[in-house]
């Protein structure tokens, strides 16, 4: 009879942080100090879906539709957000990036973030945080998680941590992500991840796509300008990007 009561108390327990795991959890982000933006982030089970919308006011463009007697958040498309899909069944993600007038699909394996936890807490609006450190492609950031939504997603490309990343700031202070609400949702959220058969490897984009994009603009510019005596030569610089060095770099210096 003991061993029926414990595991009905197991199979409720378990029931109750798993149908926790479908998560809408919107962050207030600032770039580079001073631009504001709000994120989306949509959590179901072992996938998230990031969505950064186009500025501070992108929440007035969100319609609101209730599903299942539950209020819902409608993004609206758009070709030029950027966005990251994280699946850690596969430990794949999947990012999209704006750039040269088009949305890039790169695939990458799920960076491994080394965390170091710390034993300082806080109280971030109704949840007690823990500490945490890592530092991830040039920028050291200090995050406060939650065990209370044990899920190891965040904001960004920021995961791996025993609990949703509630507040994220890197060590200059040019970026941060704050958790404004979240929302526990009973029914399974659609995370459609884009297929990474079709995706840019993310090493050979910014390795070998970009650069060689870069030298064709500078060589269809320069030979417009031919007669002006003139060159110009396009330099790739990323000390305001959130991703300042790569991995692959990191080996070579």
């Amino acid at each position: 009879m003991k061993k029926i009561i414990i595991l009905i108390s197991l199979y409720f327990i378990t029931s109750t942080i798993f149908g926790q795991n479908s998560i809408e959890a919107t962050y207030q982000v600032i770039s580079n100090t001073s631009y504001k933006a709000v994120a989306i982030l949509k959590i179901d089970n072992d996938k998230s879906h990031y969505t950064v919308l186009k500025n501070k006011n992108g929440l007035k463009k969100i319609k609101e539709r209730v599903i299942d007697g539950q209020l819902n958040l409608l993004i609206p498309d758009s070709d030029r957000r950027p966005q990251v899909f994280t699946d850690i069944s596969t430990k794949i993600l999947i990012s999209s990036v704006p750039m040269f007038r088009k949305n890039n699909i790169l695939k990458e394996q799920l960076p491994k973030i080394n965390w170091k936890i710390v034993d300082e807490f806080k109280k971030i609006g109704d949840y007690n945080c823990q500490k945490a450190i890592g530092y991830f492609r040039g920028r050291t950031y200090t995050t406060y998680f939650t065990t209370k939504i044990p899920v190891p997603f965040g904001p960004w490309k920021l995961q791996g941590l025993p609990g949703l990343i509630i507040e994220a700031t890197d060590e200059k202070a040019q970026f941060s992500f704050n958790v404004t609400s979240i929302r526990f949702k009973e029914h399974e959220l659609t995370i459609n991840i884009p297929s990474k058969e079709k995706a840019i490897p993310f090493r050979k984009f910014f390795e070998v796509i970009v650069p060689n994009k870069f030298k064709a603009l500078d060589s269809k510019f320069n030979s417009r300008n031919g007669d002006r005596n003139t060159t110009v030569t396009s330099k790739i610089h990323r000390d305001t990007d959130k991703e300042m060095i790569y991995e692959w770099e990191e080996k070579q210096n």
